[in-house]
This record gives C-alpha cells, sequence and structure tokens, in this order.
C-alpha cells in the first residue's frame, strides 16, 4: 500500500540526465472558468516560426497531486515537450498542465470495480479544462484541429472522460492506467486511441481499460493497448519515457503517433455521427431534431452520401423508418399520438455505406398542462404586479435594494425549499441549478445598471435564461421586471410576447417598469 500512495503522489520522480527542458519554460497562471473554478495550471507555449497554427497538448495528472500550489511533479509532460523540442526542431506547440482541487476529480471513478461507469455530468473540474482549451483556441494560435490530451492514474480516467464528452473535439488520446466507460464506446469508435495499463495493477483493475478497448475494438476502433507486464499501478514510466520501449535508439513512438493525429484528416471523418439529438413536446407530440450528421466512408474510405433514420420508442421491439435517402447535415421529424410520461426515442442513422450510428434522447409529454405562454404588462409603481403564491421564480432589477420605492428582494417557496436565482450584474445568460448560483448575496437575479443599455432606440441586448435540476411535469412561473432610471426610448419583451415600453425617470409618468411573466412546463423527470 505504501508503494501504492508513493507512485500515486510522486508520479515517478526518475528521470534520465539528458530529459532537460529546452527553449522555453514551463509558466505558472491561473485560468478563471466559467463555473467559477480557479484553475492553477502550467504552460509551456512555444510559436511556430512560419506563423502557422500549433499543436495543444493537454496533460491531466494523478490523483496524488491534486491541490492549488501548482507546484507538482510535471516529469511525463516534459518528456512530451523534449520531444518536440529536441526531435521535431523548430515546430511550436502549447503544452496545459492543469491542477485538480483537492475536492473534486478530473473524473469520478472507482480504485476498485471491474468496470468503470461515469456521473451524467462532468466534474466541475474537467468543465473548467475544456474552457481553458476553448480559450487557448479562441485567444492564440492554437490549431483546433491538434488538440491532444493526455494523464495518468486519475488522468487516465478523465482523459477517457474527456473525449466521451466532447467526442469532436479532441483529435487524438492517450490515456495511462486509468479505465473508461465502455458504454461510451460507440460515441468515440472515430477518435484515436492509443491506451496504456499494466496487466496487474493493484490500484486500479487493468480490467477498466481492457472492456472499453475491448468495446471499441468490436465497433471497428483502430485503438492501441499496451498491456504492459507488471504488478504494479505505475505504467507511465515506460508509456511517456523520451525514448522508444521496443527501439531505445529511436524517440517514443506514442509521440511520433499523437503529433501525427489530426481531425480534420484523420478517423473522424471516417464513422457516421450524429452530434446531437433533441426532443421538442408540443401537446401529446414531439419533434426529434438531429444536427452534425456526419455520414463516413465505407472500408475503402469511399465517403457516403445519403441516410437513412430509423427509431424505436420506448424499446419497442421493431424500428419504424422515418426519413429515407436524405442528405441534409440537419434532419428532424415528428412523433404523434403520444402518451403523457416519460419517452425515450432511440434513432438510428444508417448511411449507404451500410455504417450505422445510433443515438437516444429522453423527453416529457404532458398534454394535458396548460400551454407555455408569455405575456407583457406595464408595472405599478407599488409593485403589486409581481405573484406572490405559487412556484415561483423571480427576477429582480436590484441587488435586493429599492427602486423607487419599491424593494425588489422576496423569499421564494420553490419546491418546498426558500431558494433564489443569482449571478453577477452585466452578463448575457444564465445557466445552472437553483441553489445561487454565482451569488454574491442573498438576492434575487440582478439586472441592474449595463444589462440593457440602449443608447439610440436601435440596440438590442438579448439575455438567455437556462434552467437545470427542475422537477418534470411541474408548472412553473418566472417574472422578469426591467426599470430605466434615466432613459426613455426602452422597450422590453420575451419569447415573442408584445413589447412594452419602459418609462423612465425622464418622460412624464416615469419611475415604471415592465413586467414580463412566462409560465411553462419542465420536461423530463
Amino acid at each position: 500500500m505504501t508503494k501504492t500512495l508513493r507512485y500515486l503522489v510522486a508520479a515517478s520522480l526518475a528521470l534520465a540526465a539528458t530529459n532537460v527542458l529546452a527553449t522555453v519554460e514551463f509558466v505558472k497562471k491561473t485560468f478563471v472558468a466559467s463555473n467559477k473554478l480557479h484553475l492553477p495550471y502550467r504552460a509551456a507555449e512555444k510559436a511556430d516560426p512560419n506563423g502557422g497554427k500549433v499543436p495543444v497538448v493537454v496533460f491531466l495528472h494523478g490523483y496524488g497531486q491534486c491541490g492549488t500550489d501548482n507546484s507538482f511533479s510535471i516529469n511525463e509532460i516534459s518528456n512530451v515537450k523534449t520531444y518536440l523540442d529536441n526531435t521535431v526542431g523548430n515546430c511550436g506547440y502549447k503544452l496545459l498542465v492543469p491542477q485538480c482541487p483537492n475536492d473534486v476529480k478530473w473524473a469520478e471513478f472507482s480504485m476498485t470495480s471491474s468496470t468503470c461507469t461515469y456521473q451524467e455530468k462532468p466534474s466541475s473540474a474537467l468543465v473548467a479544462v475544456f474552457d481553458l482549451i476553448e480559450s487557448c483556441i479562441a485567444t492564440s494560435d492554437a490549431d483546433p484541429d491538434r488538440i491532444y490530451v493526455t494523464g495518468l492514474s486519475m488522468g487516465g480516467h478523465g482523459t477517457w472522460d474527456a473525449i466521451c464528452r466532447r467526442p469532436d473535439f479532441v483529435a487524438a488520446a492517450m490515456p495511462c492506467c486509468g479505465g473508461g466507460d465502455a458504454a461510451c464506446a460507440a460515441d468515440i469508435v472515430h477518435v484515436p486511441i492509443w491506451a496504456a495499463h499494466n496487466a496487474n495493477d493493484p490500484t486500479i483493475p487493468c480490467s477498466q481499460t481492457e472492456n472499453i478497448v475491448t468495446a471499441l475494438q468490436a465497433l471497428g476502433s483502430d485503438v492501441i493497448f499496451d498491456k504492459f507486464a507488471s504488478n504494479d499501478h505505475n505504467a507511465w514510466d515506460k508509456f511517456y519515457s523520451t525514448s522508444d520501449d521496443v527501439t531505445p535508439s529511436a524517440p517514443n513512438r506514442r509521440f511520433v503517433w499523437l503529433f501525427s493525429q489530426n481531425r480534420a484528416t484523420n478517423n473522424h471523418q471516417k464513422y457516421p455521427r450524429i452530434t446531437e439529438i433533441t426532443a421538442t413536446p408540443s401537446g401529446s407530440s414531439a419533434t426529434i431534431s438531429l444536427a452534425g450528421l456526419v455520414l463516413g466512408t465505407d472500408a475503402n474510405a469511399v465517403p457516403a452520401t445519403k441516410y437513412s433514420i430509423t427509431y424505436k420508442l420506448d424499446g419497442a421491439a421493431n424500428a419504424v423508418t422515418a426519413l429515407s435517402n436524405q442528405t441534409a447535415e440537419d434532419n428532424s421529424f415528428s412523433l404523434t399520438d403520444l402518451a403523457d410520461g416519460n419517452h425515450t426515442c432511440e434513432v438510428t442513422m444508417t448511411t449507404d455505406k451500410g455504417r450505422t450510428k445510433t443515438k437516444s434522447v429522453v423527453f416529457y409529454v404532458n398534454a394535458s398542462a396548460a400551454s407555455d405562454a408569455w405575456t407583457s404588462a406595464q408595472m405599478d409603481a407599488a409593485g403589486n404586479s409581481f405573484s406572490k403564491e405559487g412556484t415561483l421564480l423571480y427576477a429582480y432589477s436590484s441587488n435586493g435594494g429599492t427602486v423607487n420605492g419599491i424593494r425588489f428582494e422576496r423569499d421564494v417557496n420553490l419546491q418546498g425549499s426558500s431558494l433564489k436565482v443569482a449571478f453577477e450584474p452585466n452578463i448575457d445568460s444564465f445557466t445552472g441549478d437553483f441553489m445561487n448560483d454565482g451569488a454574491s448575496g442573498d438576492f434575487g437575479v440582478m439586472l441592474s445598471n449595463g444589462w440593457y443599455w440602449n443608447d439610440d432606440g436601435t440596440k438590442v441586448r438579448t439575455f438567455k435564461l437556462t434552467l437545470s435540476g427542475l422537477e418534470g411535469g411541474k408548472s412553473y412561473l418566472v417574472q422578469f421586471l426591467s426599470h430605466n432610471f434615466w432613459n426613455n426610448n426602452t422597450t422590453v419583451s420575451a419569447n415573442g410576447c408584445s413589447p412594452v415600453h419602459i418609462h423612465g425617470d425622464n418622460e412624464a409618468g416615469g419611475k415604471y417598469g415592465a413586467l414580463i411573466t412566462g409560465t411553462f412546463t419542465a420536461m423530463g423527470d
């Protein structure tokens, strides 16, 4: 046990004397993600001498290196850097090494189970990693077609989880001694993967990697798997060595393989995919929408040109044909005469080259519930237009303060608890649960100074509210109050209801706002 813990914490301190960081050093930085998580990371960045785009390698460490000090061992990714500096020559690159906080993991996993099952949602740390990569792509010379993820132990689990969450985002992956969820194999069959695990790993069972590799191979994946004959957890010394374990005089063949992968030309184009599937219920019907359809090729790389769509509703034995001989990247079909309750629609796309892709969507039908409706009205000066009963979600115009004599702060009884939604001012959207995501105080949603600004009567600013954690089939009421202290040119609307003029302080009859009220029924469980 002592030996295992030493490996987890130290992550292998052995480093060849020739492994010297060249040209550029790793710099300590901190990234603030969309979920407010402060992610320490180290970066080594080298520009392409010809001004071109550069590959990005993200390394996820093991559990023993969690923390906030940004001072953990990075020997393995340093070996990758040595390969780039000394073998490839003058190519540019970006190496990102984030540090996972102590209270979370890159991915939730069991160290004893022979199988691996991931949670419904990614961990907050993995969300932050995706944000970091996307920020790097948006603000630098990073090549979006050459994003590589690798990691060991807990970072191996995180690597598998990352490609399962975003199978079309990563060009290639190298997970080491951390398993993956075999249930997502069909979603990542097109992703180039080189995995490794020690055969008799006493810390994380090798079967966690073997199971997903076997599932991938059964689907035709080109996954490569190194199963090392070793009785301990440390597979990373060999996996990330600067020299090759088969031909010691040559560079590590895994690095050579990794940097040859390009999302624009590799297996991402080989297999059919349904990037997104959504269900939109309306009464006793539902529209199933498919987006980002990729047809792929046959075994000889001949592109498919048409596809058909079949579906099975709620586990039906026989599939029903919905669409035939289609070519569009986005498509949809309708389901009718649906009973109230939860439904599962399993959709299969079959190309004219005989390859298939299946994806499911779960949705809720409540035909007897009132239809979604949005209305608009002038807000009275006393604030009496606000509803004060029922299941409510309020959006206020001020931080629990007073606007023209109206105090906009009330306790909200939601699903039996006193809950509020809150976030910082001057933002354009909110996505999250009801438990004060992003709040800096015990107030309702702040849509305060700067949220809507319309100097000349022509500018439009929109706000998007996305809520999770709702109770399926339950009706909700949403109210937004917009008020303007100084501008008499502002109108407000929501979801197609009639726009309402906001009376500002600069006009007769001022000190009024516009109240937008919406009712809707939550879908799902």
